[in-house]
């Protein structure tokens, strides 16, 4: 049993994630679960609230590891494709 705020008499509990497995996945999975939780699962009055929740760490880290990967694709294409123009043998065919 744990306390929070003015409550004593509140239950805690963890979820975790295996190894490899996608967290948008796992994470979409335990809302669905928690959702069917506290419609029909559990007695009246009593519901399960995240207290702390990755969803919105998750979709942060993704957008910014993506954005940093498009521009480090972006930057050695530009300077891996002008070196390789610029010192390239140039050929005339005849």
């Amino acid at each position: 049993m744990a306390g929070q705020d003015e409550d004593d008499d509140i239950v805690t509990g963890i979820v975790l994630m295996r190894r490899g497995e996608n967290p948008a996945v796992v994470l979409k999975a335990v809302h669905n679960s928690i959702d069917q939780l506290n419609t029909s699962g559990l007695p009246g009055g009593v519901k399960v609230v995240p207290f702390y929740d990755r969803t919105w760490l998750i979709g942060k880290t993704l957008t910014t590891s993506s954005r940093t990967c498009w521009k480090g694709r972006c930057w050695s294409r530009s300077c891996c494709g002008s070196s390789w123009e610029t010192s390239a043998p140039r050929r005339s065919w005849r």
